[in-house]
């Protein structure tokens, strides 16, 4: 009875070491799929912010190009002023007020310059933002599916050790039944008793 007892032991615990294994595994690659949609979520947000900073950059250069229209407008029409100056006087200024048209228009021009300079400055630091937050967030999505793949692995590891554990306990546990079992030796049937019948037969008598 004992012998039996143990024996049903080793199988509930060869039991258990296979299910905790698989246990394991399971919780291993459910926890490497979570890993896989955070890593995902992050290039999703890191892609995205990346296009946010691309329109904001296209967004400061239509301002910028907006600038420089305005002010080569305002040059125009200040240059068109002295123009309209000079008809109306009737003198054609060949001194001080065409170096001041033209010191106009030079420093219009400088700022327009500076305008449009500042403008892709501003704009390619705001790309460049975006990039640094997409290669960050490749970066963060790698790490996340290495540690899912390395959780993953440990789920399999676990799993193997939970066959091999079982494997062994069974090991163990017929190892011990073989030794403890109860050893019955067949009894012999009985010979038949057979008697001989050593009765002497009686000597013929001769004859007198």
């Amino acid at each position: 009875m004992g012998t039996l007892v143990a024996s049903g032991g080793t199988w509930l615990s060869a039991y258990g070491q296979l299910a905790s294994g698989q246990s394991e595994r399971k919780i291993a690659l459910q926890n490497q799929k979570a890993y896989n949609v955070s890593a995902a979520a992050n290039e999703a947000i890191a892609i995205e912010n990346m296009a946010i900073a691309g329109r904001d950059a296209a967004a400061i250069e239509r301002k910028g190009l907006a600038g420089v229209k305005l002010t080569r407008k305002e040059i125009g029409r200040l240059l068109a002023y002295q123009r309209v100056q000079e008809a109306v006087s009737g003198f054609r200024y060949e001194g001080t007020p065409i170096n001041v048209a033209i010191e106009s228009a030079l420093e219009g021009e400088q700022d327009v310059a500076m305008i449009w300079s500042n403008a892709l400055t501003d704009a390619e630091r705001v790309r460049a933002g975006g990039r640094v937050q997409l290669l960050e967030g490749e970066r963060i999505a790698g790490q996340l599916r290495t540690q899912g793949d390395i959780v993953a692995q440990q789920g399999i590891y676990a799993a193997r050790a939970g066959y091999f554990g079982a494997g062994a306990t069974l090991l163990q546990g017929f190892g011990a039944y073989q030794r403890y079992k109860p050893q019955t030796t067949p009894t012999k049937a009985p010979k038949p008793q057979t008697t001989v019948n050593r009765t002497r037969a009686p000597q013929a008598q001769r004859p007198t």
